[in-house]
């Protein structure tokens, strides 16, 4: 079963579009780094902590790039 969640930023109608790119990149960067640690931490949770920390170091890296 997929679970599908959805968050709705406000934002005041006079936002430029420069600061709604960078909302829209926030929030992309941020739904990858949740769906990355999901698929590898939540669904492999029978591999080794150690692995586990592992891929919590390459996240940070994916998701501050």
């Amino acid at each position: 079963m997929q679970v599908v969640k959805t968050v709705r930023i406000p934002v005041h109608y006079g936002i430029t579009k420069r600061k709604l790119s960078i909302l829209n990149s926030l929030t992309a960067r941020t739904t990858y780094g949740v769906w990355l640690y999901i698929y590898r931490i939540v669904y492999k949770v029978d591999e080794a902590r150690k692995t586990i920390i592992l891929y919590d170091v390459d996240l940070r890296k994916r998701i501050y790039e």
